[in-house]
């Protein structure tokens, strides 16, 4: 085991004395504030003072280890001007003296002396490791809230390999525990200088020891709101850097929109967000902090990449003004707190490739570990090689001109242009290659050209009470089984007719389940039912060109399926709008041909129900059988089935 391995076991265990005795949450604090005062007393070789009465031995001296270790902390930020408001920990009544005496026993039992281990390296040896793996387990431990001010130390060092910082101003808006700003240091040959902000005074403060127990001295982190209050000014700007890395808080709503409108600094010059995307917010303050050749790498939710608004505005001025340079899609579940997967946007200010956008899916590389999924070094060399190589790589990595991304809507999802990702169909897990599909020659017409009019959503469900008599019968999800729509099962409503006359379903329309993760597809037969679809469909309404069993044969196969899940949007329930339904290009062959394939196909799958239902049948006349020759079937009797 590595040495660093088995201090961390020791680091541990310290949080085993105190379980029971603390709050969890006051874990972090508590330990992380003895060990900085226990490495400060280890070793000599930083700038600060250690007064009598913060000095170890003096510490475990006497009963009252609460009084001795409050006047430490006092003592060590009156006599230090730099460490003066970070160790502001009030060690009084956090425990039973006994716990403390215990815990300091403990400490003082561990050799932090770093000349003395094994890799003395101050930013990168044994201590520094131990450290990292302490703080990313209590984090894991506190879950939710641990993620508020720590990112796992795997995405800090993609973020530090792609900006491969040489020399030079590095800057992170949401600093957290530091964990960008240390993996950058760590990985670069010169030296870097370290600025960041923190809005969350408890968490500030722990940064600022986690940057003691790395060695790192001389960083710049202010405490404030980023938005609202940005403190890295000069002259009435805002000072810029050589690079920028942040993860942003997700789902960020108050974040400051009512300053926006009249930001001093300009930065919302490529639109307000929405209330809602405090997200985008932070990219357009990482974007006003690059200098002329700055680059940012970002972690951020999906969302960034599609929604509409005023987010598709401001994607499309950042792409048309050549800063966004590559979008990673990292895998799902790498946080402690959320499930939902993110991606990495880079941002570039001199650009090697203006006019192209490098999309990675490397949404498959990861290993799970403890309940979440990680980055192995692996999977981050190919992420970097691929993103410093501009490699095009099959199902992984491609260049994409701006003019595909304008047809797309400005969308910067990465598997709209990325086929990464295998599909399971009716003929097996298969891939899907739609630029040769739409390349190969075939007729192809986008639906919008063969339906009138085009695709359209169904209609929100109405209030109760809107008239007297029902007069209509409404089609939701549950009502749509084996692409069949269950009549007998449809609720009936009350719709205004002038209203309904815009989302009637009419025979031969065809539904598309617009939201969820299964395909629903159901051709509408005769009847004499007035009929509405719910939001939860996509209706379709061939012209004559356009057989609808044959629409539905597509939209159900391969290539169907495939332009379905790479068109979606959102993780829990992901949806598709009317408009990218309707850009599906569909293999237009003479009506008579498309007939007879759409009638071989509903042959096939009655053939497929009734070989089905036939084993099924022979099935059970084998177990009854058997059952006779155990003599179970004297003691049961069957329930009598119409034949």
């Amino acid at each position: 085991m590595k040495q660093s391995d088995l201090l961390f076991q020791k680091l541990w265990g310290a949080v085993n004395i105190v379980r029971g005795e603390v709050n969890s949450s006051e874990y972090l604090d508590l330990i992380l504030h003895v060990l900085t005062i226990k490495v400060l007393n280890d070793n000599s070789d930083h700038p600060y003072a250690i007064p009598e009465t913060a000095k170890w031995n003096n510490i475990l001296i006497g009963q009252s280890i609460d009084n001795n270790l409050n006047r430490a902390v006092f003592s060590l930020q009156e006599e230090n001007e730099d460490l003066s408001g970070v160790m502001a920990y009030d060690f009084k009544n956090v425990t039973r003296d006994e716990s403390l005496h215990s815990l300091l026993r403990h400490m003082d039992r561990l050799n932090l002396t770093r000349s003395k281990l094994e890799n003395p390296d101050p930013l990168r040896g044994t201590l520094a490791q131990a450290i990292d793996q302490f703080i990313e387990r209590i984090a894991d431990h506190e879950g939710k809230k641990g993620a508020e001010y720590h990112s796992p130390k795997e995405i800090g060092m993609l973020l530090a390999e792609i900006l491969r910082p040489q020399q030079g101003t590095v800057y992170d808006g949401a600093t957290g525990m530091g964990r960008f700003l240390i993996e950058t240091a760590k990985q670069a040959p010169n030296y870097l200088q370290l600025y960041g902000q923190e809005i969350n005074q408890r968490t500030w403060r722990l940064n600022q020891l986690n940057f003691i127990l790395h060695s790192l001295y001389d960083t710049h982190i202010a405490m404030a709101d980023t938005i609202r209050e940005p403190q890295w000014v000069q002259d009435h700007h805002l000072k810029t850097f050589d690079y920028v890395l942040m993860n942003p808080p997700f789902g960020l709503k108050n974040w400051g929109q009512e300053v926006a409108e009249t930001d001093p600094f300009g930065r919302f010059k490529y639109g307000v967000p929405s209330a809602v995307s405090g997200d985008i917010a932070f990219v357009l303050h990482a974007l006003a902090s690059l200098n002329t050749e700055g680059k940012a790498a970002l972690v951020v939710p999906h969302g960034i990449l599609f929604r509409s608004g005023s987010d598709q505005q401001i994607r499309k001025a950042m792409l048309e003004d050549g800063l966004v340079e590559a979008i990673i899609s990292l895998p799902s579940n790498l946080f402690s707190s959320t499930g939902i997967p993110v991606a990495i946007l880079v941002l570039n200010r001199n650009s090697r490739h203006p006019g192209q956008v490098q999309f990675i899916n490397a949404k498959e590389g990861y290993q799970r570990e403890r309940g979440r999924n990680r980055l192995r070094e692996q999977d981050i060399k190919k992420i970097v090689e691929a993103y410093h190589e501009k490699k095009e790589v099959e199902r992984y990595s491609q260049l994409i001109p701006l003019k595909e991304i304008q047809e797309n809507d400005w969308i910067l999802s990465v598997e709209r242009y990325v086929e990464a990702l295998s599909i399971e169909t009716k003929i097996g897990e298969v891939f899907v290659n739609t630029k040769r599909y739409e390349a190969s020659g075939l007729n192809l017409k986008e639906l919008n050209q063969l339906c009138e009019p085009k695709p359209f959503r169904g209609m929100n469900p109405p209030k109760k009470g809107e008239e007297d008599e029902p007069n209509y019968h409404l089609i939701n999800l549950v009502d749509v089984q084996d692409g069949n729509i269950l009549f007998d099962q449809l609720k009936s409503v009350t719709v205004n007719s002038r209203r309904a006359l815009r989302f009637e379903v009419r025979p031969g329309d065809v539904i598309i389940a617009s939201r969820g993760t299964v395909l629903k597809v159901a051709v509408v037969p005769v009847t004499e039912m007035n009929l509405l679809a719910t939001n939860n469909f996509i209706v379709a309404r061939p012209k004559e060109e356009l057989d609808p069993f044959y629409l539905k044969a597509f939209l159900e196969s391969p290539l169907g399926i495939h332009y379905f899940t790479t068109r979606q949007h959102g993780t829990i329930a992901p949806v598709i709008n009317s408009k990218d339904v309707g850009a599906i290009p569909i293999p237009l062959f003479e009506l008579e041909e498309q007939q007879k394939i759409a009638q071989q196909i509903m042959k096939a799958e009655q053939d497929r129900k009734q070989t089905i239902e036939e084993a099924n049948r022979r099935h059970q006349q084998q177990l009854q059988s058997l059952y006779r020759d155990m003599r179970i079937m004297e003691f049961v009797q069957q329930e009598e089935t119409d034949v």
